[in-house]
Order: C-alpha cells, then structure tokens, then sequence
C-alpha cells in the first residue's frame, strides 16, 4: 500500500464512514469564525474526514484537512466582509468548481488563493480518493488589526486581497509547487501540538511577505470551465470502465465534443497524469487487486486489462511494482499461509 495512503487511514481510523469529524482549538470563549458561519462539510456514504481547526488570531484560523473519499459537499454562509481562502495541498488531489464557472485543480504541493465566496457552495472532488492539505481563512479587517503591530513596513492582508482577489474579479489564483511553497508550509504538519500556535503564527507573517513579494509568477486558474472538467471525468470513467479497450485520444475527443490538446491538458490539471500515465495506473492497480484475490492465470489478467500479451503485461507489472505478476501472486500466498 502507499505510504501515503495508509498513514491517511491510520489517522481516519476511528471516524465511522461517511462522517467528518471537526476538531477545534480556540483562543477565546466565543465560536470560531467558520463555525459562526455556519460551515458545513459532508463527505459521501464511503467516505470520512477529518478537520483539525486552531483559531490564531481573531478572524484567522488554520484549518488541516485529512479525506478519504471521492467526494465533499464544502458549503457556508455568504460572507460580506473580505475573506481570503488559501489552500495548500500536501497529498493527493483537491478540485472544485467556482461562482463564476471556472473549476479550480491543486496537485501535491500547489496553493491556491481567492476570496471566500468564490467557492460558498461547493462540491469538491478527490481524484486520488484520498487527500491531505491545510486551509487558512483570514479576514482582513481583522487580521490587518494584528498585522499593525507585527508588521512596522505596513504590510497587510488588505494588499493581499487587493492584488490577488479583487483584481482578479474573485478567479482562483494558484501558485505550482515550488521549495519556497513547501518551506512555508512543510514544518506545520510536522510540528508538535504544544508549539502549533507560535510555529503558525510565525509562518502566517511569512506567507504575507512572501504573497505580496514572491518573485515566483503566480498561474491564474480558470483555464477549464466547469463543463469541460465534467467532460474530462466522463472521459476517465469510461476509460477505467474498459481497461480492456483502447481508445485514441482523437476518438475521445470526438466522441466528447472537446478538443484535443484542450482534452489533454485538462486531464492532467484534473489527474496529475498524462491519459496513458493515469490508464497505465488503473491497469496495474487492478491487475494487483486480481492477483490477490484470485488464481485467475495471467494470460487472463493480461487479456482483462488490455495487454496483447502476458509477457508485456508482466514487462509493465515489474516495470511498476519492481517483481513480476507471478512472484508477487507467489509471495502473497506464503504470507497467508504464515499468517
């Protein structure tokens, strides 16, 4: 199993299916922000999360977010003062459709910012089925009240929002994973629970400076509409439907009325991977679950997920797992019988 994916189960063993279990951390005796807006978070039958939430300051809280699902409905109240939504995607995939038509993809180590009402009614989608990430809401009025005495060269979330939201006619802007990302955030999921509020709050003064000052070019998302995301996902159930098919990437595109680089490109926003990438994944994923589950000979196997032949089904299964189908079959049944 992935390391990530099991330590993802680890952490939601205990919350039953389909539930999201919200913890919060507060420094007043007053509701945190979210909750006073009435967030709401509901993840499908066969799935469950969980979100860990410390208020830093008034009107500023930091959220950490641990899914295995395949989908959440993310919903709260509109909001009439400026928010800025930030999100930073650890493992897995996280995407969701915008107000204004656009549909928003983050990949392992992506952030995207855009203010809060952008995404006020949302269903969010895990391609990977599983994902790990943290979620920052500041409310710039009240943050900019902190910020003051933290920050003497006038640095502030206003400028942030400014430059970022309502320049942008409230689309989603995302930064590409870079160190400079990755030493902002890495060490907040790592750090000890005693010293989570020092360490964030420190880390949030840095992402400020560096939102206003990063030489990195920030990429504006909104390339794909939400249809064309939509047509993109249909594209990839038929394909994971019919591992036993092959299909031209113009037939697809024919068939789902898109064009073909824009096919392409989406996937990949979508997915991570190029199509024949992704396929190749779904191929050897259920060759494995195969393996393991039956005596099916491998001739079959291969047949069953589009391979000519079983040597370049066992070519491609070494290639991925680094043993071929027969020794891993082998290895499973001595485990079982020194079980």
């Amino acid at each position: 199993m992935n390391e990530a994916i099991y330590g993802i189960k680890q952490q939601l063993a205990a919350v039953p299916l389909g539930q999201v279990v919200i913890e919060k951390h507060q420094i007043a005796d007053k509701k945190p922000f979210l909750t006073e807006h009435n967030l709401q978070a509901a993840v499908d039958d066969l799935g469950k999360g969980k979100i860990l939430t410390y208020e830093l300051w008034p009107g500023v809280e930091l959220s950490f977010r641990t899914y295995q699902a395949k989908q959440l409905f993310f919903c709260h109240n509109h909001l009439e003062q400026k928010i800025i939504e930030i999100n930073h995607c650890r493992l897995g995939r996280i995407g969701w459709n915008m107000q204004n038509g656009g549909a928003l993809y983050l990949g392992e180590g992506d952030m995207s910012l855009h203010d809060m009402n952008s995404c006020k009614h949302s269903q969010i989608a895990f391609p990977s089925d599983y994902y790990q990430g943290l979620y920052l809401s500041i409310d710039v009025k009240k943050a900019d009240q902190v910020m003051e005495t933290l920050m003497p060269d006038g640095a502030c979330w206003r400028q942030v929002y400014e430059k970022y939201c309502r320049l942008s006619q409230n689309k989603a802007t995302t930064f590409l994973r870079t160190a400079r990302i990755e030493n902002l955030f890495e060490v907040l999921y790592e750090v000890p629970e005693e010293l989570m509020l020092p360490y964030a709050r420190l880390k949030l003064q840095e992402l400020l400076l560096y939102l206003l000052y990063a030489p990195d070019k920030p990429l504006l998302v909104n390339q794909y509409s939400a249809s064309q995301v939509d047509t993109v996902k249909k594209v990839h159930d038929k394909l994971v439907d019919n591992l036993n098919k092959h299909y031209t990437i113009a037939a697809l595109a024919n068939e789902f009325l898109l064009n073909q680089t824009t096919l392409k490109a989406a996937f990949k926003r979508v997915y991570g991977q190029p199509i024949a990438s992704h396929l190749r994944k779904h191929r050897m994923e259920y060759a494995k679950k195969i393996l393991a589950e039956t005596n099916k000979p491998l001739a079959q196997i291969a047949q069953e997920i589009g391979y000519a032949s079983q040597s370049k089904f066992s070519q491609s299964f070494k290639q991925t797992y680094g043993q071929t189908p027969s020794s891993y079959r082998l290895l499973l049944r001595k485990e079982e019988q020194n079980a």
